[in-house]
């Protein structure tokens, strides 16, 4: 019985302090970086990156691919970021993201829609494909 009370207190324990601690503790990182002049541009771009891929408000999930030049064959792989653009004047246009290869930085393009096609890909191996060169992914 004793055993089992320990063993049920040391999870307990565990599991309050790194739930609490440790989201103390991001917390304190996170507005720190907020705060540095430079490291906040940096580190702002680079978490919205990342949540853009993962988490609850996944952004990069609509893989597309762009004719670049309409009848010339050329077309890029990205991402629709804008289905509608109608708040700038550009109702028939989409925004598209074009990530670069083996780089994780890339490009906002406006586009027709007829130009753009969806992909029927999961946007992880899309991003994998892309940002490998085409070298790995689907």
């Amino acid at each position: 019985m004793g055993f089992l009370l320990t063993l049920v207190l040391v999870t307990t324990i565990g599991f309050l302090v790194s739930t609490f601690l440790a989201r103390g503790v991001a917390n304190l990182i996170d507005n720190l970086f907020r705060r540095m002049p430079i490291i906040k541009m940096i580190y702002s771009s680079i978490k919205d990156l990342v949540s853009a891929f993962v988490g609850d408000q996944k952004r990069f999930d609509k893989p597309v691919m762009v004719e670049v030049l309409p009848g010339s064959g050329v077309q890029i792989m990205g991402f629709v970021t804008r289905d509608s653009l109608e708040n700038i004047g550009m109702a028939e246009s989409i925004a598209v993201y074009i990530p670069q290869s083996y780089n994780f930085a890339g490009n906002v393009i406006v586009v027709p829609k007829e130009q753009v096609s969806a992909l029927e890909i999961e946007s992880g191996k899309v991003m994998a494909f892309i940002v490998s060169g085409g070298v790995s992914g689907f």
